[in-house]
């Protein structure tokens, strides 16, 4: 956590860079520290998690003050559909604003090293992602000098 919350601040204060807004994404492990991040920087902008370990508390979620969006497939056995079911009914719960998507999929379908990709749901989950970071992290043109 402390590598996850000392890369938001070098985005958030390095000269070079000076983000306004900021976002956690990952897959897999990574989506769960995408959540994990969002738990603890409540001044986080966006979080995605692709197929990462869900929390079921509510009143741990309720620490989340980022949009969050989750990507989670229908035909994995690790992160089943009950297991996303719990956790969408938490972030209800505890007030997230979210948006959970789920795919006909199984477990890693997005990537393509592993034998469960599916080109389909990987292309229509990253168009879903891609509309949700535009929106919460909307780019805007440098300021000129």
């Amino acid at each position: 956590m402390k590598t996850l919350l000392a890369a938001r601040d070098f985005v958030k204060k390095d000269a070079r860079i000076k983000a306004t807004k900021v976002g956690s994404l990952g897959w897999c492990f990574g989506g769960g520290m995408s959540l994990r991040l969002a738990l603890n920087a409540p001044d986080l902008d966006a979080c995605v998690m692709y197929y990462g370990f869900p929390e079921s508390d509510a009143k741990k979620l309720a620490a989340i003050k980022a949009p969050l969006l989750g990507v989670f497939g229908n035909k994995d056995k690790a992160i089943d559909p009950p297991m996303v079911d719990a956790f969408d009914k938490a972030l209800t719960e505890a007030s997230v604003v979210h948006t959970i998507l789920r795919f006909d999929a199984d477990h890693a379908f997005a990537n393509p090293s592993n034998k469960n990709y599916d080109t389909k749901s990987a292309a229509d989950a990253w168009e879903k992602v891609q509309k949700f970071l535009d929106e919460k992290l909307p780019v805007s043109a440098p300021a000129k000098k």
